[in-house]
């Protein structure tokens, strides 16, 4: 079993102190996983364990860029990213359950599984709005017909006016009094 594929650190061999990792990820990545949003992508993920006597602390850096696909025009895009983030696992023990900041192990885990946090992480960095950047003058570099077919299909706010019913007007003047 390849450890590197896994995007799995066995610890129980690691003396005290930090420890540096480093994993590529590509599009085979994103493709093994069912859900993900993204399809493509060339990301370096740094990974800095941190043994102690009763827990680990696990920063990742991921950076590199993934490939999205325009919510404006449809077409796929590169973006960016780089983040930075902590985890920390616990050595119990007891069974509890998983916090957002803090993953508890048992005394019979020997390694720490990464693949799905460093998904989490990737996920949590792709921003919200998806679309192609401005170029340097500040036009979009979407599809250019795609944006005119959507120019040309968009509802008009003349169009878009309605008669409202009377009685949600009595209702309207109440709440504005």
């Amino acid at each position: 079993m390849n450890r590197k594929e896994d995007y799995c650190i066995p610890f129980t061999g690691l003396s005290n102190g930090k420890h540096n990792f480093e994993f590529d990820i590509s599009n085979t990545f994103f493709e093994q996983l069912d859900y993900s949003e993204v399809q493509a992508g060339t990301l370096k993920v740094d990974v800095l364990l941190e043994k102690q006597t009763t827990m680990l602390v696990v920063t990742l850096t991921i950076k590199g860029f993934v490939s999205l696909v325009c919510d404006r025009c449809g077409e796929n895009f590169n973006t960016p990213l780089d983040a930075s983030q902590q985890l920390i696992y616990k050595l119990n023990n007891a069974e509890f359950v998983d916090e957002d900041e803090i993953v508890y192990l048992s005394s019979s885990d020997s390694e720490v599984k990464l693949k799905h946090k460093i998904y989490e992480f990737i996920m949590l960095s792709v921003p919200a709005k998806r679309v192609h950047p401005d170029d340097e003058k500040g036009k979009s570099t979407c599809n250019k017909e795609a944006l005119k077919l959507l120019k040309k299909y968009a509802v008009k706010e003349k169009e878009n006016k309605q008669q409202t019913d009377p009685r949600w007007d009595v209702l309207k003047n109440i709440i504005n009094n």
